[in-house]
């Protein structure tokens, strides 16, 4: 008994001794003070890869391990991946109700403005068949209870994506990432067209306005980060190309102060955390967009900057109504859209309602 635990202290502390040399070594950081000498990222790495291979989780909270290489998120202190499994709910219930009125009171406040909803779905939704067998989600969810509304603001394009994933050799969301690539997101796109077409006059882009598709290796995801494996494991984005006279320039401010943050081509497509102005140089519409998103909207940003003009956005999780309103009479926009991804739709912005008019 002595013997172990000997060699137990003297492992431990050779691997103590060893690890700020080695987390040195590794780090991109040019100065040794601001490396965490100590960090065991390297020891549960090594730990999350070997119990990868046996389909367990180091962080089963957050990432559940599939099949083929597919990573799906676990409950994420939300129940999530629980909610999607148990069917008709009270809560599930009371989730669709209130997103559903909430739809409806911002339309009616919105008044001759026109509203668009558009719903991401989760990646479990549209790939079930790699979930674990326990995992598969019910018939019935809080989408599907949304959908069965049948409000005509609200897109929810899974069908269009369930059928072009059978039609495609291509995966339109990330193996190893919560988000859905570019693929995905212009099938989503076409389907907010089709809806928009139905009421106003736009021009949108098309398939006979791709030049290019084409499969891009990556580092892992966000879902890998959680299991310290983004390095190790691969996945497989999507790069699509349009016809060069379709390129734009954007010009970028902040809607409240009017700083120009960035202007070209290249920028960093995030849910902004304040009112930001995107102006397009080369749109297909002359139109104002106030577009309301999370990062789900990231794949579909420039998709938007080539279809209108401006689009002032920012992410509904920093949104309060009296924002929203004073957003609308400012900005002035012929549209406006919201887009939200399948588990989200319980976030509490869909609970705040707008002041009566």
């Amino acid at each position: 008994m002595k013997s172990r635990v000997l060699i137990f202290l003297v492992v431990s502390l050779g691997a103590l001794a060893v690890l700020p040399s080695w987390n040195l070594f590794q780090s991109k950081s040019k100065n040794p003070f601001a490396v965490d000498l100590y960090s065991l990222d390297v020891l549960t790495s090594f730990a999350s890869r070997y119990l990868y291979q046996a389909g367990i989780s180091i962080s089963p909270e957050n990432v559940v391990i599939g099949k083929d290489g597919w990573l799906f998120l676990g409950d994420n202190k939300r129940q999530l991946l629980t909610t999607k499994r148990s069917g008709r709910t009270d809560y599930s219930t009371v989730v669709a109700n209130d997103f559903a009125r909430w739809v409806g009171a911002w339309q009616a406040h919105l008044v001759d403005i026109p509203l668009y909803v558009l719903i991401g779905p989760d990646k479990a939704t549209i790939y079930p068949e790699f979930l674990p067998d326990w995992a598969v989600p019910a018939d019935t969810t809080i989408l599907s209870m949304i959908e069965d509304k049948g409000l005509e603001s609200i897109i929810i394009p899974g069908d269009s994506l369930l059928e072009y994933k059978d039609e495609v050799g291509m995966d339109l969301y990330l193996k190893t990432d919560t988000h859905w690539n570019s693929l995905g997101s212009w099938v989503a796109y076409q389907a907010l067209a089709r809806e928009m077409s139905r009421y106003q006059d736009l021009a949108f882009l098309g398939p006979g306005h791709i030049s290019t598709v084409k499969p891009v290796r990556r580092n892992g995801g966000d879902l890998s980060r959680y299991l310290h494996l983004q390095d190790e494991l691969r996945d497989t984005s999507i790069a699509i190309e349009f016809d060069a006279d379709l390129k734009v320039n954007l010009e970028i401010f902040n809607f409240e102060t009017g700083v120009l943050l960035n202007r070209g081509r290249k920028y960093k497509a995030q849910a902004p955390e304040e009112p930001t102005l995107f102006r397009s140089d080369n749109a297909l519409n002359s139109k104002k967009v106030l577009w309301i998103r999370d990062s789900f909207g990231n794949a579909l940003d420039p998709l938007m900057a080539m279809t209108f003009r401006e689009s002032l956005q920012m992410d509904y999780r920093r949104v309060t109504p009296e924002l929203f309103a004073r957003l609308v009479a400012r900005y002035r926009p012929d549209i406006v859209v919201l887009t939200v991804v399948e588990r989200n739709l319980n976030w509490g912005t869909f609970r705040k309602l707008p002041e009566p008019l």
